[in-house]
C-alpha cells in the first residue's frame, strides 16, 4: 500500500543524512518541483520518479515506499 507520510519522510531523511538540500535532490534528478507535491496526490508518485529518487540515493524504491526497512538494491 502506498504511504505518502513514509515517503516523504525516508526522502527527507536521506537529504539530511546526505547532507543535501530537496531542491538539489530535483536539480540532480531532473526533476521539478512538482513531483513534490504529487506525493501527497491519492495517485502517488510516477515509477519513475521513484526510481529516479531511488538511484540518487542508491537506496530501493521498497525502502523508499515503506515496504522495508533494509535500503540496499538488490542487483
Amino acid at each position: 500500500m502506498y504511504n505518502a507520510e513514509v515517503l516523504k519522510t525516508r526522502i527527507k531523511l536521506l537529504c539530511k543524512e546526505r547532507g543535501v538540500a530537496l531542491k538539489d535532490v530535483l536539480a540532480e534528478c531532473d526533476l521539478s518541483i512538482n513531483v513534490v507535491s504529487r506525493i501527497n496526490d491519492v495517485g502517488g508518485m510516477y515509477s519513475f520518479t521513484l526510481a529516479r529518487f531511488a538511484d540518487y540515493f542508491d537506496v530501493s524504491v521498497d525502502y523508499l515506499l515503506g515496504r522495508t526497512d533494509k535500503m540496499e538494491v538488490n542487483r
